[in-house]
Protein backbone atom coordinates (compact mmCIF):
# COMPACT_ATOMS: atom_id res chain seq x y z
CA UNK A 1 0.00 0.00 0.00
CA UNK A 2 2.79 2.31 0.80
CA UNK A 3 4.59 1.66 -2.01
CA UNK A 4 1.38 2.48 -4.25
CA UNK A 5 0.91 5.31 -2.60
CA UNK A 6 4.75 6.58 -2.88
CA UNK A 7 4.62 5.59 -6.43
CA UNK A 8 1.59 7.62 -7.13
CA UNK A 9 3.05 10.96 -5.17
CA UNK A 10 6.50 10.46 -7.44
CA UNK A 11 4.11 10.35 -10.71
CA UNK A 12 2.23 13.59 -9.67
CA UNK A 13 5.51 15.49 -8.79
CA UNK A 14 6.49 14.34 -12.39
CA UNK A 15 3.51 15.68 -13.63
CA UNK A 16 3.85 18.94 -11.94
CA UNK A 17 7.38 19.65 -13.04
CA UNK A 18 7.09 18.87 -16.45
CA UNK A 19 3.91 21.30 -16.17
CA UNK A 20 6.40 23.86 -14.68
CA UNK A 21 9.10 23.56 -16.56
CA UNK A 22 8.28 25.73 -20.03
CA UNK A 23 7.34 28.06 -17.71
CA UNK A 24 10.54 28.10 -15.56
CA UNK A 25 12.01 28.30 -18.52
CA UNK A 26 10.11 30.93 -20.56
CA UNK A 27 10.19 33.30 -17.32
CA UNK A 28 14.40 32.50 -17.59
CA UNK A 29 14.55 33.76 -20.92
CA UNK A 30 12.17 36.89 -20.33
CA UNK A 31 14.25 37.95 -17.71
CA UNK A 32 17.60 37.80 -19.83
CA UNK A 33 15.93 39.96 -22.86
CA UNK A 34 16.63 43.44 -22.48
CA UNK A 35 14.62 45.56 -24.59
CA UNK A 36 16.74 47.67 -27.00
CA UNK A 37 17.20 51.14 -26.04
CA UNK A 38 14.54 53.62 -28.01
CA UNK A 39 17.95 55.55 -29.36
CA UNK A 40 19.15 52.19 -31.02
CA UNK A 41 15.39 51.39 -31.72
CA UNK A 42 15.47 54.62 -33.66
CA UNK A 43 18.92 54.41 -35.35
CA UNK A 44 18.05 50.97 -36.80
CA UNK A 45 14.83 52.04 -38.46
CA UNK A 46 16.23 55.63 -39.77
CA UNK A 47 18.55 52.54 -41.65
CA UNK A 48 16.06 50.67 -42.91
CA UNK A 49 14.52 53.84 -44.04
CA UNK A 50 17.18 55.13 -45.65
CA UNK A 51 18.06 52.09 -47.54
CA UNK A 52 14.69 52.23 -49.32
CA UNK A 53 15.64 55.62 -50.09
CA UNK A 54 12.89 57.37 -47.81
CA UNK A 55 14.76 60.56 -46.70
CA UNK A 56 12.13 62.07 -44.81
CA UNK A 57 11.28 59.39 -42.73
CA UNK A 58 15.07 58.92 -42.18
CA UNK A 59 14.62 62.59 -41.00
CA UNK A 60 12.03 61.40 -38.94
CA UNK A 61 13.98 59.24 -36.81
CA UNK A 62 16.86 61.06 -36.13
CA UNK A 63 15.14 63.87 -34.91
CA UNK A 64 13.97 61.33 -32.80
CA UNK A 65 17.34 60.25 -31.36
CA UNK A 66 18.45 63.60 -31.18
CA UNK A 67 15.22 64.95 -28.88
CA UNK A 68 16.55 62.12 -26.37
CA UNK A 69 19.51 62.11 -24.28
CA UNK A 70 21.45 58.51 -26.21
CA UNK A 71 24.31 57.43 -27.01
CA UNK A 72 23.59 57.75 -30.81
CA UNK A 73 23.08 61.82 -30.61
CA UNK A 74 26.55 62.51 -32.03
CA UNK A 75 26.53 60.21 -34.84
CA UNK A 76 22.39 60.85 -35.84
CA UNK A 77 23.70 64.93 -35.68
CA UNK A 78 26.13 64.31 -38.25
CA UNK A 79 23.79 62.32 -40.69
CA UNK A 80 21.10 64.67 -40.41
CA UNK A 81 23.53 67.15 -42.08
CA UNK A 82 24.65 65.21 -44.85
CA UNK A 83 21.03 64.23 -45.65
CA UNK A 84 20.10 67.96 -45.15
CA UNK A 85 23.04 69.05 -47.31
CA UNK A 86 21.88 66.61 -50.14
CA UNK A 87 18.16 67.68 -50.22
CA UNK A 88 19.54 71.62 -49.91
CA UNK A 89 21.65 71.06 -53.19
CA UNK A 90 18.87 68.53 -55.51
CA UNK A 91 16.35 71.22 -55.15
CA UNK A 92 18.77 73.81 -56.25
CA UNK A 93 19.78 72.07 -59.11
CA UNK A 94 16.01 71.44 -60.33
CA UNK A 95 15.48 75.22 -59.19
CA UNK A 96 18.05 76.58 -61.73
CA UNK A 97 17.59 73.94 -64.28
CA UNK A 98 13.50 74.90 -64.38
CA UNK A 99 15.08 78.71 -64.15
CA UNK A 100 16.83 78.03 -67.46
CA UNK A 101 14.30 76.14 -69.23
CA UNK A 102 11.81 78.65 -69.44
CA UNK A 103 13.74 80.94 -71.64
CA UNK A 104 13.36 78.12 -74.22
CA UNK A 105 9.55 77.83 -74.44
CA UNK A 106 6.73 79.77 -75.34
CA UNK A 107 4.92 81.87 -73.21
CA UNK A 108 2.19 79.30 -72.57
CA UNK A 109 4.53 76.79 -71.67
CA UNK A 110 6.99 79.25 -69.16
CA UNK A 111 4.10 78.97 -66.68
CA UNK A 112 4.66 75.90 -65.73
CA UNK A 113 8.32 76.27 -65.66
CA UNK A 114 7.29 79.57 -63.31
CA UNK A 115 5.41 77.64 -61.28
CA UNK A 116 8.38 74.91 -60.79
CA UNK A 117 11.11 77.34 -60.21
CA UNK A 118 8.81 79.26 -56.91
CA UNK A 119 8.00 75.86 -55.73
CA UNK A 120 12.21 74.51 -55.48
CA UNK A 121 13.16 78.15 -54.16
CA UNK A 122 10.48 77.43 -51.63
CA UNK A 123 12.38 74.14 -50.84
CA UNK A 124 15.77 75.27 -51.10
CA UNK A 125 14.89 78.12 -48.32
CA UNK A 126 12.95 75.60 -46.22
CA UNK A 127 15.65 72.89 -46.97
CA UNK A 128 18.34 75.11 -45.85
CA UNK A 129 17.25 76.56 -42.97
CA UNK A 130 16.78 73.04 -41.65
CA UNK A 131 20.48 72.84 -42.73
CA UNK A 132 21.24 75.67 -40.81
CA UNK A 133 19.17 74.40 -37.05
CA UNK A 134 21.04 71.32 -37.99
CA UNK A 135 24.16 72.84 -37.37
CA UNK A 136 24.19 74.25 -33.89
CA UNK A 137 22.45 70.36 -33.36
CA UNK A 138 25.61 69.03 -34.35
CA UNK A 139 27.97 71.89 -32.47
CA UNK A 140 26.51 70.85 -29.53
CA UNK A 141 26.32 67.06 -29.91
CA UNK A 142 30.13 66.94 -30.80
CA UNK A 143 31.59 69.79 -28.62
CA UNK A 144 34.33 67.39 -27.13
CA UNK A 145 34.62 65.49 -30.43
CA UNK A 146 37.48 66.23 -32.67
CA UNK A 147 36.16 63.00 -35.32
CA UNK A 148 32.75 62.49 -37.06
CA UNK A 149 31.22 58.93 -37.37
CA UNK A 150 29.73 58.76 -40.71
CA UNK A 151 27.47 55.27 -40.06
CA UNK A 152 25.07 54.73 -43.19
CA UNK A 153 25.64 53.08 -46.21
CA UNK A 154 26.22 55.00 -49.76
CA UNK A 155 22.56 54.61 -52.34
CA UNK A 156 23.96 52.90 -55.07
CA UNK A 157 23.59 55.95 -57.39
CA UNK A 158 26.08 58.19 -59.68
CA UNK A 159 26.97 61.27 -58.98
CA UNK A 160 26.16 62.60 -63.02
CA UNK A 161 23.53 64.39 -63.45
CA UNK A 162 20.46 63.29 -64.28
CA UNK A 163 19.87 63.54 -68.57
CA UNK A 164 15.67 64.25 -67.68
CA UNK A 165 17.27 67.40 -65.97
CA UNK A 166 19.42 68.37 -69.33
CA UNK A 167 16.10 67.93 -71.28
CA UNK A 168 14.54 70.65 -69.12
CA UNK A 169 17.06 72.96 -69.25
CA UNK A 170 16.53 73.44 -73.24
CA UNK A 171 12.97 73.38 -72.69
CA UNK A 172 12.17 69.57 -73.03
CA UNK A 173 9.83 68.92 -70.05
CA UNK A 174 9.03 65.44 -69.71
CA UNK A 175 5.21 65.07 -69.45
CA UNK A 176 5.16 61.82 -67.56
CA UNK A 177 4.74 62.21 -63.33
CA UNK A 178 7.09 59.16 -62.76
CA UNK A 179 9.79 60.26 -65.09
CA UNK A 180 10.03 63.59 -63.01
CA UNK A 181 9.53 61.15 -59.79
CA UNK A 182 12.70 58.70 -60.93
CA UNK A 183 14.85 61.97 -61.73
CA UNK A 184 13.94 63.17 -58.29
CA UNK A 185 14.67 60.59 -56.75
CA UNK A 186 18.19 60.16 -58.84
CA UNK A 187 19.04 63.68 -58.14
CA UNK A 188 18.51 63.55 -54.26
CA UNK A 189 20.68 60.61 -55.00
CA UNK A 190 23.23 62.03 -56.68
CA UNK A 191 23.58 64.66 -53.85
CA UNK A 192 24.43 63.01 -51.46
CA UNK A 193 27.10 61.22 -53.12
CA UNK A 194 28.38 64.98 -53.50
CA UNK A 195 27.70 65.67 -50.14
CA UNK A 196 29.57 62.75 -48.83
CA UNK A 197 32.45 63.28 -51.14
CA UNK A 198 32.77 67.22 -49.43
CA UNK A 199 32.49 65.83 -46.09
CA UNK A 200 34.95 63.74 -46.37
CA UNK A 201 37.43 65.74 -48.56
CA UNK A 202 37.34 63.26 -51.72
CA UNK A 203 36.92 64.24 -55.24
CA UNK A 204 36.20 61.23 -56.89
CA UNK A 205 33.17 59.02 -56.43
CA UNK A 206 34.77 55.65 -56.54
CA UNK A 207 37.64 56.60 -53.63
CA UNK A 208 34.50 57.67 -51.92
CA UNK A 209 32.57 54.12 -52.18
CA UNK A 210 36.06 52.67 -51.06
CA UNK A 211 36.14 54.55 -48.43
CA UNK A 212 32.50 53.25 -47.35
CA UNK A 213 33.37 49.94 -47.87
CA UNK A 214 34.03 49.30 -44.11
CA UNK A 215 31.50 51.45 -41.86
CA UNK A 216 31.79 53.79 -40.12
CA UNK A 217 33.91 56.37 -41.69
CA UNK A 218 35.85 58.58 -39.62
CA UNK A 219 36.88 62.13 -41.17
CA UNK A 220 37.96 65.38 -38.72
CA UNK A 221 35.20 68.01 -37.67
CA UNK A 222 37.23 70.21 -39.54
CA UNK A 223 37.11 68.53 -42.62
CA UNK A 224 33.28 68.18 -42.40
CA UNK A 225 32.37 71.47 -41.50
CA UNK A 226 34.65 72.39 -44.34
CA UNK A 227 32.34 70.71 -46.88
CA UNK A 228 28.82 72.07 -44.85
CA UNK A 229 30.38 75.69 -45.33
CA UNK A 230 30.66 74.62 -49.31
CA UNK A 231 27.25 73.35 -49.33
CA UNK A 232 25.86 76.61 -47.12
CA UNK A 233 27.84 79.27 -50.09
CA UNK A 234 25.73 77.49 -53.00
CA UNK A 235 23.00 77.40 -51.53
CA UNK A 236 23.49 81.12 -50.73
CA UNK A 237 22.49 82.21 -54.48
CA UNK A 238 19.21 81.48 -53.83
CA UNK A 239 18.53 84.47 -51.48
CA UNK A 240 20.05 86.47 -54.72
CA UNK A 241 18.74 89.42 -56.89
CA UNK A 242 16.37 87.96 -59.26
CA UNK A 243 15.69 84.87 -57.22
CA UNK A 244 14.71 85.04 -53.69
CA UNK A 245 15.82 88.39 -53.15
CA UNK A 246 16.39 88.33 -49.72
CA UNK A 247 19.93 90.18 -48.92
CA UNK A 248 19.24 89.99 -45.25
CA UNK A 249 19.07 86.06 -45.14
CA UNK A 250 22.00 85.74 -47.63
CA UNK A 251 24.32 87.53 -45.54
CA UNK A 252 23.34 85.15 -42.69
CA UNK A 253 23.73 81.83 -44.49
CA UNK A 254 27.31 82.77 -45.52
CA UNK A 255 27.92 84.32 -41.97
CA UNK A 256 27.15 81.07 -41.08
CA UNK A 257 29.19 79.54 -43.69
CA UNK A 258 32.35 81.45 -42.57
CA UNK A 259 31.86 80.14 -38.87
CA UNK A 260 31.72 77.18 -40.17
CA UNK A 261 35.51 77.30 -41.95
CA UNK A 262 37.35 78.16 -38.75
CA UNK A 263 38.71 75.55 -38.01
CA UNK A 264 39.74 74.87 -41.47
CA UNK A 265 41.72 78.02 -41.83
CA UNK A 266 43.74 77.18 -38.32
CA UNK A 267 44.29 73.63 -39.58
CA UNK A 268 48.04 72.33 -39.63
CA UNK A 269 47.14 70.40 -43.22
CA UNK A 270 48.00 73.06 -45.67
CA UNK A 271 45.67 71.81 -48.58
CA UNK A 272 42.73 71.69 -46.03
CA UNK A 273 43.88 75.12 -45.24
CA UNK A 274 44.30 76.41 -48.55
CA UNK A 275 40.66 75.05 -49.75
CA UNK A 276 39.46 76.92 -46.22
CA UNK A 277 40.92 80.07 -47.66
CA UNK A 278 39.52 79.69 -50.93
CA UNK A 279 36.14 79.64 -49.91
CA UNK A 280 36.23 82.33 -47.36
CA UNK A 281 37.67 84.97 -50.25
CA UNK A 282 33.85 83.73 -52.01
CA UNK A 283 31.63 84.10 -48.82
CA UNK A 284 33.69 87.71 -47.62
CA UNK A 285 34.36 89.15 -50.90
CA UNK A 286 30.65 88.70 -52.12
CA UNK A 287 29.47 89.82 -48.55
CA UNK A 288 31.42 93.27 -49.10
CA UNK A 289 30.37 93.71 -53.07
CA UNK A 290 26.44 93.27 -51.33
CA UNK A 291 27.47 95.89 -48.37
CA UNK A 292 28.88 98.22 -51.27
CA UNK A 293 25.54 98.17 -53.33
CA UNK A 294 23.37 98.41 -50.81
CA UNK A 295 24.93 101.31 -49.18
CA UNK A 296 25.44 103.41 -53.05
CA UNK A 297 21.40 102.69 -53.19
CA UNK A 298 20.76 104.25 -50.18
CA UNK A 299 22.87 107.68 -50.99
Amino acid sequence: MWCRCHDLNMSTMQKTLSALIPIILLVFTLSRCVPASPGREHWNQAHRQFQKGDYVDTLAYLDDILSRDTGYTKRASGWKIVILGAMTRAAIEWEEACDEGMYFVSQRESKSYRICVQQYRRQVKTRLFALLDAIKEFEQATQSSEMVKLAFPLPNASAVASPILRRIKIGNMPPSDNILEAAAARTLDRHFILQSQDVVGVKDSNVLKSRFASLPVQVTKTQFLLGVARTLQQASSVFGAGRLDDNVRQRLVLKRARECLRLALEDDNKAVKNAARALARKTRVYAKTKTLRDNLQNR
